[in-house]
């Protein structure tokens, strides 16, 4: 297949649910023959500007630009924080804006350890790509009560609420790898065609 892949975990916390989630989706994405990369935000630390950043912090900015121009589709796993999307999340897109993601097919995954989750993929497909301008492939998943999914590392865990999250979260990252193969030949020129025009109205 010769597909590269990046997820991005946007937990600000350490040992979080969608850290585990994103390990899961890197490990189904490895097993359908992709090259998967994996990018925490909370073990990154990126700072808000560049032009402050700590050595240690552009190493990770450095880490995270590179793994995104390798990828071919992106994975983003958010969880909910008050309604909306973790600010280290929206901190690592805004350093996406350079044409490293332009193009790119991205899958949307919440996670809630409750039953929310929405708000956080309404507030990512309305405005957050707007500069980037990676493509949000029209299924996303949300997975509810994520502590209790999965417990056995496997999308065909023996419980009911896993089983039935899994198949779709499986379709899902199915339409991201034919979105994936049909987009990267013609990427190089829809790149051309952002050159007139880099930053969305």
């Amino acid at each position: 297949m010769g597909l590269n892949f990046l997820v991005i975990s946007g937990s600000g916390r350490p040992g979080s649910q969608s850290l585990r989630i994103a390990r899961l989706i890197e490990g189904e994405l490895a097993a359908r023959g992709a090259a998967t990369e994996l990018f925490d935000v909370h073990a990154s630390r990126l700072g808000l500007w560049e032009s402050e950043a700590s050595a240690d912090e552009l190493g990770h900015l450095a880490a995270l630009r590179a793994g995104a121009e390798r990828a071919d589709a992106l994975v983003f796993v958010s969880p909910e924080w008050a309604g909306m999307v973790p600010p280290a999340l929206k901190n690592a897109l805004l350093h996406l804006t350079g044409g490293q993601i332009a193009h790119k097919p991205v899958l949307l995954v919440g996670i809630s350890s409750g039953r929310s989750g929405t708000y956080p993929i309404a507030e990512l497909r309305g405005f957050a790509f707007k500069n980037s301008q990676a493509l949000v492939i029209p299924h996303h998943v949300i997975l509810r009560g994520a502590e209790g999914l999965f417990s056995d590392g496997l999308l065909t865990s023996n419980d009911e609420a896993s089983r039935e999250l899994g198949a779709r979260l499986d379709a899902a990252l199915a339409e991201l790898l034919i979105y994936a193969e049909a987009l990267a030949p013609a990427r190089a020129r829809l790149l051309e065609l952002r050159n007139r025009f880099r930053n969305g109205m």
